[in-house]
């Protein structure tokens, strides 16, 4: 890692401290105090910034390389690929300027020159293998993706890393041959259980999770997506028609129909009840949209009802269950529950949070700051003076 965990742990808790504060959670002194007193990254905390970002630096180092390639073009020849690797070592140089010295972290400027750097060079390895040998780019390009993504914590990486991958194992099994094409939907669930199970003990190591939380998280959601759509019906029913040149008419099917089509509809479910116990959004997320793609496959390729009568029959089953559901979580007060947040009353918060304020960054606390209640129903007859 480039980066020194201290000022990664203290980036982090200012960001903590910004979302807080915009939320008004926090007073918006308090934030102010905190950017004085914690010395943290060049970071971008908002993901739409952060894209903009990106996007003038691919502008940038497009101009860039155009006076570049128009200066030297002629004299390359057909070498040109060469000035595409020449290209990517100097945009990695200018990458690491950039975070040694600029502290960029995630800044979205930083991104643009990974991105650009590694695209070039993986550009220039395909020359190298004259761009047939797809396996050998895809395993080279794992590696790189790796060292970028360890080295600068950057969840763009962590993306082409299993990418790379996914691919390096879906090509190995087409060189497989006939074989390899039919247990390529096994595998491939077989190869997103293995990449969960490693992610799973990852996270059991809190003070390595911690830096890589983003990066870790988006393998395993792209591991949850492929472990869905490599059991999908719809997507092995095209992909065996695809991949073996064949066509499956109405009358007929693939083989393990059966099992296609239960994968296809509990698995859905299956995701759905993880994220709500172990309450994680992202995964409720992949659950639901599952459930509309599971819908879709079946009215694709199994046609049980009008469509007009599916979706009124499905928009009753969602109201009963939204209607059950919130009667079951009204009262709730523990866990999943309708019930306010602790942290959303409004009394109480703003004294401790002063106080904690107070602890952590050395800062002295005016009595002056407090206000209370001058008689009134929440202020129990105590005035604002002594």
């Amino acid at each position: 890692m480039i980066y020194k965990k201290e000022n990664i742990e203290t980036t982090f808790l200012l960001q903590e401290i910004i979302d807080l504060s915009e939320n008004e959670f926090l007073p918006k002194a308090r934030k102010f105090i905190a950017e004085k007193k914690l010395e943290s990254l060049n970071t971008n905390g908002k993901w739409w910034i952060r894209m903009f970002y990106i996007f003038l630096g691919f502008m940038s180092l497009g101009f860039a390389y155009s006076f570049f390639d128009l200066t030297i073009l002629d004299s390359m020849n057909k070498s040109f690929p060469v000035l595409f690797f020449v290209q990517g070592l100097i945009t990695y140089g200018i990458l690491e300027y950039l975070v040694r010295e600029k502290k960029y972290f995630n800044h979205g400027i930083s991104d643009a020159f990974l991105l650009s750097s590694f695209g070039q060079i993986i550009f220039f390895i395909s020359y190298i293998f004259n761009y047939q040998n797809t396996l050998a780019v895809l395993f080279i390009s794992s590696i790189i993706s790796t060292f970028l993504a360890y080295r600068f914590v950057n969840i763009f990486m962590a993306a082409i890393l299993f990418c790379s991958l996914c691919g390096f194992h879906f090509y190995l099994l087409l060189e497989i041959g006939e074989i390899g094409k039919l247990l390529l939907p096994f595998s491939s669930m077989l190869f997103a259980g293995i990449i969960l199970f490693g992610i799973k003990k990852i996270k059991e190591t809190e003070d390595y999770f911690f830096y890589y939380e983003a990066c870790i998280n988006c393998i395993e959601i792209l591991s949850f997506v492929v472990l869905y759509l490599s059991g999908n019906y719809l997507v092995v029913r095209m992909g065996s028609e695809s991949l073996m040149n064949i066509r499956i008419s109405d009358d007929e099917d693939i083989t393990m129909a059966w099992f296609f089509n239960l994968f296809t509809l509990v698995v859905p479910l299956i995701y759905i009840y993880l994220g709500i116990k172990s309450k994680s959004k992202i995964l409720l997320y992949i659950g639901v949209a599952a459930v509309f793609f599971a819908a879709y496959t079946i009215r694709t390729y199994h046609h049980v009802l009008p469509t007009e009568i599916a979706l009124l029959i499905g928009g009753l089953f969602l109201f009963c269950v939204a209607y059950f559901v919130i009667k079951k979580l009204k009262d709730k007060t523990v866990g999943i529950t309708f019930e306010p947040d602790n942290f959303e009353t409004e009394f109480g918060f703003n004294e401790m949070e002063t106080f904690a304020t107070a602890v952590n960054f050395g800062i002295e606390v005016n009595p002056e700051e407090f206000k209370f209640g001058g008689g009134k129903f929440g202020g129990g007859g105590a005035g604002s003076k002594f």
